[in-house]
């Protein structure tokens, strides 16, 4: 690829960032748009390397490549961070402080038990974050539980439903989870396609093989306080 190919490339990749109908929830958009920034982070470098060893004999236009480049990474850059913060409709779920722009798990080895998932650090699937220790735990226990989540998308959890609430909003469902009082909720299952808000005490940690994949299903994990 040259350097004029891979620069094509990654304008033709953030074009597909705003361009592209959404699909599933808008949850699910901002998975796929991660990844189109991740597939775009690998052609940078390469381009970057190009630049590099690239032996032109016109400096002008070398230092062109290189602004170019380095509006393109800050453009990428921007994205990454509007993109982390999930909103749906005109309301907003409280996610994890945790979150953080992120290329690789090492970004995220300050937490212990998190990793790094479509650009953001997270709590590995079904655990809670702790904000005081900075850990991602199976169970809060005396620090109790709080009212920040994390995420995992077109995913549900089979089987472990206690209460079952319908026609509701995604930022309700996770509303009645943090003020529960029927039962100490863990997990939030949320039901696009039926508006249908499943609470649990159970999470995706603690029933791995309950996981399934769905379109139309959320899960959000409480976060310890």
């Amino acid at each position: 690829m040259d350097i004029l190919s891979a620069i094509f490339v990654i304008c033709a990749l953030l074009g597909n960032v705003f361009g592209e109908e959404q699909q599933c929830s808008r949850y699910h958009y901002e998975a796929q748009t991660l990844e189109r920034i991740i597939k775009a982070e690998f052609t940078i470098a390469e381009l970057k390397n190009k630049i590099d060893v690239h032996q032109s004999k016109n400096i002008d236009d070398h230092s062109k490549l290189e602004q170019r480049v380095e509006l393109i990474q800050k453009a990428m850059n921007k994205v990454g961070e509007n993109i982390t913060e999930i909103k749906v409709e005109k309301q907003t779920v409280e996610v994890s402080s945790m979150r953080q722009y992120c290329t690789s798990d090492d970004m995220c080895s300050d937490v212990e038990n998190a990793e790094c998932k479509r650009l953001t650090c997270k709590c590995k699937p079904g655990l809670s974050y702790h904000h005081a220790t900075r850990k991602c735990l199976s169970d809060c226990g005396d620090f109790r539980y709080g009212s920040t989540y994390q995420v995992e998308v077109k995913t549900y959890l089979s089987g472990f439903n206690l209460n079952s609430i319908k026609t509701v909003t995604i930022e309700e469902c996770v509303n009645n989870c943090t003020v529960s009082k029927e039962i100490i909720c863990r997990t939030a299952e949320y039901y696009t396609a039926g508006q249908v808000c499943n609470l649990s005490f159970e999470t995706l940690h603690t029933n791995p093989e309950a996981i399934g994949s769905s379109c139309s299903h959320d899960v959000f994990t409480r976060d310890c306080n």
